[in-house]
């Protein structure tokens, strides 16, 4: 397998993995304020939202990196540094 193919598949492979993980903390999410009726969580189920929704952004600044990644690469040929470290 050449290096262009290299990088591709572990660029679109990482992609996959970030967006699996993004769509997971964001159904995760949205289940822990769906659970509120009213809208309003109670009390102890506050803290739990709070860590789910960095969860969710972290997730999502990690799906939306590994997907600039992706467009870099295949618009501008440009691989990242820790993929091109392993010529």
């Amino acid at each position: 397998m050449g290096f262009h193919k290299y990088v591709e598949e572990q660029l679109f492979s990482e992609l996959s993995r970030a967006r699996d993980e993004y769509k997971r903390a964001r159904k995760f999410l949205l289940q822990l304020t769906s659970d509120a009726p009213s809208g309003l969580p109670d009390p102890d189920s506050e803290a739990r939202i709070q860590v789910a929704a960095r969860r969710n952004a972290m997730a999502l600044e990690a799906y939306e990196h590994a997907l600039q990644e992706c467009y870099e690469f295949m618009l501008h040929g440009s691989i990242p540094k820790r993929l091109r470290e392993k010529l």
